[in-house]
């Protein structure tokens, strides 16, 4: 667990209880807001024990107590509460590193509120006390129906077709992989092939291409690629995820309800920074109605939700919509551990005679993950569609499938005769030429060959291949033999050979259908990358792990910048963060250049550049149009432009 926070934006709190928060407050503020009925007299009133301190955590810990107190909450802090405790450990965003400071709420010590290595350093989140969290539960949810309630729904039934369809799901991803179709590009993320085609097979929102989380939770492929891996279903083999077989075939003898198990399981996981007890509370209290992601959530922490909505609605717990408000979803009656048994008639799987492959939704995994062996599954509406080709044919046999049970798998499906006949003249012409790059052993005399096969203690240790004439390729003409019998027709694969990033001839020279789309797969790393860059001024001084430490001074705000008072102080230069005019600004960044200063720069955000407080190093400056700052921030080594029309407010700092 410890990897993966450090690899994700969960921040890691440097508080793991009340007890501590409170241990590291004023003693004042603690006689004020905690301790009931302490000493009044100005004397005595900086001593505060940690005997009293402890009992006076005890008193307010005890359910009672909690549930007293944040119903003495007016609504609105009760509803700030309440999305505080939604948001888990991924906190409550605040604009800015003093916003704490106007936050009435902290005074009920029911939230607290934190920022990256303290004041001044970094983002400000408010957070809730896990400990809190189930005395408040229902408390929790009526604040957020109160003010999310988007009305009754009418237009959808509130059942899940098949709760069984993420099982199936899963079988897709391990076919994928086991047809190398789970293929990755040169920073590690998915390839736009495999994306397309898990978005045209599963119904996975999550997926993504990125190659690091960056800043989104759980696995940056999606929630079904994480939970594969999870599982050891499938491994990472660099180049691409390959299926783990024997892993994939215990899953698959586990009984239904283990896998579903198994899967919400992860959730937990997977969306480690939601407060997903509450999510699910709600959702369970919610049921008839529309709740509105905008009416329960700022937007600057919307996407997380929406994000453990879209695995919500995978599992069969929500269905989400849109409405002129924005997003929106309503729970589903399937509880946790039902198993509905599928309705009606289960359908036979139909093999067209123009080689199509028609496979009905309730097909078990096992099944599904059958005919991937065979043939290629391109699509789902419904019902699964797929095909048998040469090249999956030859692919199958390639992998070491016996040609007699390929044809067994069409009988028993019914396919027609012509296709019958077609997959029999593939499969001879298969089996025609092969090219070994392996060690041989070639035996020249019929009675050398009785000899070894009938050493049993050396025949277990090789093949043997039938071949009417064997060849040896001279050495530095492999590519020219191969190219030559391609243009031939030969599939030159020898049977168990592995296919692995090989186009359709199997000659390792990468997949046709991730040309084209590699120029894309650039572009979109590169943009996160940047995206990831800008995340990363939080982490560096931690070692990737951003350290969230509590804010304990409700005084007066601190400096923006440790730099010393000096005359420029009391100018627009240093006074702190000032909002100005554009030509003003032109004024502020030349004279941080010229004076070999830096700058605070609270940003709107744009194209690469998430809304933060940044500071930079100006290296430049374009007074166009779009007059822009070219900057550099510190420990990113990477140089941006920041729109002075995006700029809110600006201030220069010492280096």
């Amino acid at each position: 667990m410890a990897e993966q926070r450090a690899n994700n934006t969960i921040p890691v709190l440097e508080v793991a209880a009340f007890l501590d928060y409170v241990g590291a407050l004023p003693h004042g503020w603690v006689l004020d807001n905690l301790i009931s009925g302490g000493a009044a007299d100005g004397a005595r009133r900086g001593i505060v024990s940690s005997a009293m301190v402890k009992e006076a955590v005890a008193a307010f810990t005890a359910k009672a107590s909690l549930t007293k107190r944040f119903n003495a909450l007016p609504p609105a802090l009760r509803f700030r509460c309440a999305q505080v405790y939604l948001m888990g450990a991924g906190g409550l965003s605040l604009p800015d590193l003093t916003a704490y400071r106007k936050e009435p709420i902290l005074q009920s010590l029911l939230v607290f509120a934190a920022a990256q290595g303290g004041p001044g350093a970094g983002a400000a989140k408010l957070f809730g006390f896990s400990e809190f969290e189930p005395a408040l539960r229902q408390l929790l949810t009526e604040a957020l129906l109160g003010f999310g309630d988007a009305g009754e729904c009418l237009s959808l039934a509130h059942t899940v077709a098949d709760s069984r369809r993420p099982l199936s799901d899963v079988a897709v991803v391990c076919s994928l992989a086991a047809q190398g179709q789970l293929t990755r590009n040169s920073h590690g993320g998915l390839s736009r092939a495999a994306l397309n085609a898990l978005k045209h097979l599963v119904r996975d929102p999550t997926l993504s291409g990125r190659s690091a989380s960056g800043n989104v939770l759980g696995h940056p492929a999606g929630f079904l690629i994480g939970y594969c891996l999870e599982e050891a279903l499938i491994v990472d083999a660099e180049a691409e995820y390959a299926v783990n077989r024997q892993a994939f075939s215990a899953w698959l003898n586990m009984s239904v309800k283990e896998r579903l198990s198994g899967i919400n399981d992860y959730v937990a996981t997977f969306l480690e920074g939601i407060g997903i007890d509450l999510a699910k509370e709600l959702f369970k209290r919610a049921e008839g109605r529309w709740i509105a992601v905008n009416q329960i959530l700022p937007e600057t922490d919307r996407q997380a939700f929406i994000r453990a909505l879209g695995v919500f609605e995978f599992l069969g717990r929500v269905q989400t919509g849109h409405s002129h408000g924005g997003v929106r979803f309503t729970p589903c009656r399937l509880a946790d551990g039902d198993v509905p048994q599928t309705v009606g008639t289960a359908r036979d799987t139909v093999i067209m005679p123009d080689f199509s492959v028609i496979i009905p939704q309730e097909v078990s995994p096992a099944e599904l993950f059958d005919f991937s062996v065979i043939g290629i599954l391109s699509s789902f509406d419904k019902v699964y569609n797929g095909r048998i080709t040469k090249e999956s044919v030859s692919n199958a046999l390639s992998a070491g499938l016996d040609a007699e049970r390929l044809r067994d798998w069409l009988r028993k499906h019914n396919a027609a005769t012509n296709v019958m006949k077609t997959v029999d003249e593939w499969i001879r012409e298969f089996g025609r030429v092969y090219v070994c790059n392996g060690v041989a052993l070639a035996s020249c005399d019929e009675t050398v060959t009785r000899q070894i096969t009938a050493l049993e203690s050396l025949r277990k240790h090789l093949t043997e291949v039938k071949a009417h004439t064997v060849f040896m390729i001279k050495h530095g003409n492999e590519r020219k033999v191969l190219n030559m019998l391609e243009k031939l027709g030969f599939d030159t694969r020898m049977p168990g050979e592995k296919a692995v990033n090989t186009d359709k001839k199997g000659y390792g020279v990468g997949r046709a259908d991730d040309v084209d789309a590699l120029a894309d797969d650039e572009r979109e790393e590169a943009a996160w990358r940047d995206e990831e860059a800008d995340d990363s001024q939080g982490r560096h001084a931690s070692g990737g792990v951003r350290r969230f430490a509590p804010l304990t001074d409700f005084g007066v705000a601190p400096e923006t910048s440790p730099q010393k008072k000096t005359g420029m102080n009391r100018t627009k230069y240093g006074s702190g963060l000032k909002a100005l005019e554009p030509s003003e600004m032109i004024h502020v960044v030349d004279y941080a250049m010229l004076t070999n200063q830096a700058l605070v720069i609270d940003y709107d955000g744009s194209a690469y550049i998430k809304r933060n407080i940044y500071t930079v190093v100006p290296l430049g400056l374009d007074k166009g149009i779009d007059a822009a700052v070219e900057a550099e921030i510190p420990y990113v080594r990477g140089r941006k432009q920041f729109y002075l029309d995006k700029i809110k407010r600006i201030a220069v700092v010492a280096q």
